[in-house]
């Protein structure tokens, strides 16, 4: 997946009547990219967001946060 920055470059160097061939070049992808870009332009409307993913840290948070609380005390 590319920029959205680049996929907006495409339209408008499309419409201002260049190649495909003359786009990928200028922007230095594949003209096969160009293409697929040009014919579905909602591609790039579709951001995934990410999954929320667990810490390693996760399991041991609970121990961590005892220690925190130790130390605070004992500096006391």
């Amino acid at each position: 997946m590319i920029r959205s920055r680049t996929v907006n470059t495409i339209h408008e160097l499309a419409s201002q009547g260049k190649s495909i061939q003359d786009i990928a070049i200028t922007l230095g992808i594949a003209r096969n990219t160009v293409r697929k870009y040009l014919r579905h332009p909602e591609l790039v409307a579709m951001p995934h967001p990410r999954p929320n993913r667990r810490s390693k840290l996760d399991p041991f948070k609970e121990q961590v946060k005892k220690w925190t609380w130790v130390g605070s005390l004992l500096q006391l």
